[in-house]
């Protein structure tokens, strides 16, 4: 079967897309016009992505002022390319990068790339539901003191997940300690269009952030921005610097042959939500809220933040994202994979994710009554049909520490043995180990793998969560260092 034909035979099912890109599948990004029709290269007019001085400038300049940035790039190789270009125009080989460690893997590979030794910020874990909380100011605080010589700082906030963290504290920190700040808001471009999403980072002090517009927005797969805020340095000789930076950057990582087809469709996103984010986003608020009141219906599977639940019983999250809809499903007698199945062969409805104890849902401005109605009429049914007084164990929980034995690079460039997995235990990696999505690591290169890993890494299995790796061979093998380290 041809792709398309198989797209096409997609569409036509009926499955409602509780996941991204974030046009739903139902906005027009392209306002009717075919794509062969605009599908060009750098002809008389049409400027050029990476010396714009035209209609691409225009139109990025109206991005970098609906975003309230200093600068705003147009990225068409996702916020991949945006956080390798960030990471590589900010800091120099050798360097010591203070990192989240739930970053995604794009992140894992920009240290690789750069020679860069990271320093973990280990996010704590909610046990409730199972996923990681804010990055705090204080673990920064104790990070810098510890590590004087950081030059470069990434932490992900909003998370896969919704988690909001601190960032002016942050920043601030940082700041005072001339170390710049990235902030991955892949997850985030919705946020600080409306009073009830928290503010984005873009405007509470980060020094570059990127976002996936196609996640939350109505915009293509692929398609993100890069922005260097003006928060930090006033003084114009180092924002220019800066500016030279990242451009000098993204000549590297990004294609010279962007696709004007994406760039159109970010151009007519921004045009929309400059002329109606007002109208937009206080429906996409209403249909929230009418989501998140009705799920105190629901007596087994409890939504994150939502219904009986509300974000003052999550001590260890600064702020959290409404758009997010995290379902809980411990207390289902269902695998998150049979959760996944019933969603999509009874209800029609595509997830986002699944994860070992919880489901995700993604949200957009465009989404509709009826998608909300869909999903709310399904967790109901669901939680007539599945629930249980006694919730399964719980998953084992993402690692809290790890013993790094050698930087990332150092590990690629080591011989390569291959290993049965249940019998690496105190071995070194040479490859990344992540569920997809969301692309978080389990074990990095370099990385001592430990029991713990181990036994995470075999519960998502079991469990029929998708883990991947570079070389493609688990849950059977792993490979590592060729010698044991002693």
């Amino acid at each position: 079967m041809k792709i398309l034909d198989y797209l096409n035979e997609y569409y036509d099912r009926d499955i409602y897309p509780m996941h991204m890109p974030g046009h739903k599948r139902r906005f027009d990004f392209l306002n009717g016009i075919p794509a062969y029709k605009i599908d060009l290269t750098e002809v008389a007019g049409s400027d050029n992505l990476h010396d714009p001085h035209g209609i691409l400038k225009a139109s990025m300049d109206m991005t970098s002022r609906l975003f309230n940035s200093y600068r705003s790039w147009y990225l068409i190789n996702g916020s991949t390319c945006g956080l390798i270009s960030a990471i590589f125009a900010l800091s120099r080989r050798g360097d010591k990068i203070l990192m989240a460690r739930n970053c995604h893997k794009s992140v894992y590979n920009a240290v690789h790339i750069c020679g860069l030794q990271p320093i973990y910020l280990f996010p704590p874990v909610d046990e409730s539901f199972g996923v990681n909380g804010s990055i705090t100011p204080e673990q920064v605080r104790a990070a810098v003191e510890e590590y004087p010589d950081i030059k470069l700082a990434m932490i992900v906030s909003p998370t896969y997940d919704g988690v909001i963290s601190d960032i002016a504290s942050i920043s601030r920190i940082l700041h005072e300690r001339n170390i710049p700040l990235i902030v991955d808001e892949a997850h985030g471009p919705h946020l600080g269009f409306h009073p009830s999403f928290p503010r984005s980072a873009v405007t509470e002090g980060a020094d570059l952030v990127i976002q996936s517009i196609h996640k939350t927005l109505p915009c293509p797969t692929q398609t993100a921005l890069l922005h260097m805020c003006s928060s930090l340095w006033k003084n114009r000789e180092k924002l220019e610097e800066m500016d030279r930076q990242v451009s000098a950057a993204l000549a590297i990582f990004e294609s010279t042959s962007p696709s004007y087809i994406f760039m159109a469709a970010m151009d007519n996103c921004i045009h929309l939500l400059n002329d109606n984010k007002e109208s937009l986003f206080h429906e996409y608020i209403r249909r929230i809220n009418v989501f998140a009141r009705e799920t105190k219906a629901l007596k087994y599977i409890r939504v994150l933040c939502k219904g009986e639940d509300s974000v003052d019983n999550h001590p260890l999250f600064y702020a959290y994202d409404p758009s997010k809809i995290v379902m809980s499903i411990r207390n289902l007698s269902l695998t998150s994979a049979q959760f996944e199945s019933l969603m999509l062969q009874r209800y029609k409805i595509e997830l986002e994710m699944i994860a070992a104890d919880y489901g995700l849902a993604l949200t957009s401005i465009c989404d509709t009554d009826e998608g909300f109605e869909r999903l709310l009429n399904a967790l109901l049914e669901i939680d007539a049909e599945y629930g249980r007084e006694v919730p399964k164990p719980a998953t084992p929980p993402p690692v809290q520490e790890v013993l790094t034995r050698m930087t990332i690079s150092a590990a690629k460039d080591m011989p390569d043995a291959r290993i049965l997995l249940s019998e690496s235990e105190g071995r070194v990696s040479r490859e990344i180990i992540f569920a997809y999505p969301p692309g978080i690591p389990l074990v990095v290169p370099g990385e001592e793998i430990t029991e713990s890993m181990i036994a995470r890494i075999q519960a998502l299995f079991r469990d029929g969560i998708t883990v991947q790796s570079s070389y493609g061979e688990l849950p059977q093998y792993v490979h590592v260092v060729e010698y044991e380290i002693g």
